[in-house]
């Protein structure tokens, strides 16, 4: 994303943000730590920008809804340590510390974000989060997978810049879990719960599936004669 273009969504964001604003510029500065190759502020920039471009006219654009929103993509990679298993659940500690430290936010926002913070953390079972049938929840479930129904080439950029962000695991191992995860998508009825955002990215989203299932099998080493 070009800078500019960045610099004004990720300004709109962070003005929406339910937060005090010194908690606000403490995860800026987090999310542009070094080794955030995907997870960093281009990522919470893409995010916004989808949701502005594809909330128009609906219940997501209204105040309220918007800060929500905008609290649960600030937060929702805000604790990003590759080695961990439990990065969304830390992330969902620290916007609960900072959100209960503002006094302003009832107790039911502040666990609708964390429950959609939470969320992103079961992309691949479409499990966590989607079960509760809050649309909140599933919208931002949506926005986060996005970037899977980007064009091809913003998808192998974006895969390459994961896979830097995971650089210690062997290329066997990033191999089977990408597959994984990417499997798992496939299998399910539709990806995207929003017919807004299945309608945007769906078809794009199932392409770039195949299109990595089939470079994995050109790269597979020929089976072994019997």
């Amino acid at each position: 994303m070009r800078t500019a273009r960045r610099r004004i969504a990720l300004d709109g964001l962070f003005d929406r943000s339910p937060i005090p604003a010194a908690a606000v510029a403490q995860v800026r500065r987090q999310m542009a730590a070094p080794g955030r190759h995907y997870h960093g502020l281009d990522h919470l920039a893409e995010l916004w920008t989808c949701h502005r471009r594809l909330s128009r006219g609906t219940i997501f654009r209204t105040r309220r809804m918007e800060r929500l929103i905008a609290g649960a993509i600030i937060f929702h990679d805000a604790v990003l340590s590759p080695r961990r298993c439990d990065n969304e659940a830390a992330s969902v500690r620290l916007w609960q510390r900072y959100a209960r430290s503002g006094g302003r936010l009832p107790r039911q926002a502040i666990a609708r974000v964390a429950a959609a913070i939470d969320g992103t953390g079961g992309h691949a079972t479409g499990q966590v989060g989607a079960g509760s049938g809050d649309a909140v929840i599933l919208w931002v479930l949506d926005l986060d997978l996005a970037s899977i129904g980007a064009t091809a080439c913003q998808f192998r950029r974006n895969s390459s810049a994961l896979r830097a962000e995971f650089g210690f695991r062997s290329a066997a191992e990033w191999k089977d879990r990408t597959l994984g995860f990417l499997g798992a998508l496939a299998n399910r009825p539709q990806i995207f719960h929003s017919p807004r955002m299945a309608a945007a990215f769906e078809r794009a989203a199932r392409a770039n599936i195949a299109g990595e299932f089939r470079r994995a099998k050109a790269k597979a080493p020929p089976d072994k004669p019997r």
